[in-house]
């Protein structure tokens, strides 16, 4: 299984999010809102087990 890597903008409202594998390859784009509910959602979607994370605040 590659590695994953996901990058989190944290904005007032939403939050913009980009996933790529380790050979640079987007796997998904996207966004949420910043509630407990839609946070949960994305987490749930998720695949594999491990994820590198950066977060913009």
């Amino acid at each position: 299984m590659l590695q994953s890597y996901l990058g989190i903008d944290v904005h007032k409202r939403r939050c913009v999010f980009t996933e790529i594998d380790s050979l640079g390859k987007v796997i998904q784009r996207g966004n949420f809102d910043n509630n407990y509910e839609e946070l949960s959602d994305f987490v749930s979607k998720l695949r594999g087990n491990e994820h590198r994370v950066s977060i913009d605040i």
